[in-house]
């Protein structure tokens, strides 16, 4: 698209979790109280441990994607968090296990915070008449919470989350939820978001513009040579506080 600007757009569509919101301490506090209850090494083997479980969580993901029964979130961290302490050679204590999936469920909604900007974009956006959505992968349930305790609930018309559709990004069903609820084509929608698989490729196939938030500075081009050309993003950003040049 030429001369980007999102004022263009019927609905603008978020991820929540590193878009909209910081959510990046809450999965290191969960996954040391766990490691803190499992071994005697969990200060060698933290640094080592979340890029694992994380790695680990994406391949839950897509088994679903690509077929398999759906899980919740709270079963694929589970299975992700089994399978991580099991590369370590940790037998997980089910009720440390359990305990510690409270932590993150409880750490989840504690120490998420606004990103930079998010409010003032919002109300910009707000002024424009644009319909606003979320989708996240993320918890089931949290998203509402989480928006009312950050005081931004009453810009969104639409919060989907996976339950509600029993499906994850990039899956299409849970995209045709969130412009069904906003009354909106795909081909009037922006999607907005981090991950590059689930959000840029998901809302990509959908029909939908899309906006990458690439906060670590990754290299575009490998994620166009592992998921295709047609995927490549409409803008791309390092910030949420970036979209206010696109007004």
């Amino acid at each position: 698209m030429t001369d980007f600007q999102l004022s263009e757009f019927e609905a603008v569509v978020f991820d929540l979790d590193s878009t909209l919101t910081d959510t990046a301490s809450y999965p290191a506090k969960a996954s040391l109280w766990i490691l803190r209850h499992s071994t005697d090494d969990y200060e060698e083997i933290i640094k080592g441990y979340l890029p694992r479980l994380v790695k680990n969580y994406q391949k839950e993901i897509v088994l679903i994607v690509e077929g398999c029964e759906y899980k919740t979130p709270f079963e694929c961290v589970r299975d992700a968090t089994i399978t991580t302490l099991e590369e370590y050679g940790i037998k997980p204590d089910p009720e440390v296990l359990l305990r510690g999936m409270d932590q993150f469920k409880s750490f989840h909604v504690e120490y998420s915070a606004l990103q930079p900007a998010t409010l003032e974009l919002l109300e910009e956006l707000q002024k424009r008449r644009i319909h606003l959505g979320i989708i996240t992968n993320s918890w089931e349930g949290h998203a509402p919470i989480i928006l009312e305790k950050l005081g931004i609930a009453e810009y969104f018309d639409s919060v989907i989350d996976p339950g509600t559709v029993k499906a994850y990004k990039p899956m299409s069903r849970i995209f045709e939820r969130v412009v069904s609820d906003l009354n909106v084509s795909a081909s009037k929608t922006v999607f907005i978001g981090d991950e590059f698989y689930a959000d840029i490729v998901g809302a990509s196939r959908f029909g939908m513009y899309t906006v990458w938030i690439n906060r670590h500075n990754s290299i575009l081009e490998e994620y166009l040579d592992i998921h295709g050309a047609d995927f490549h993003p409409d803008l791309v950003i390092t910030s949420l506080g970036d979209l206010l040049e696109y007004l």
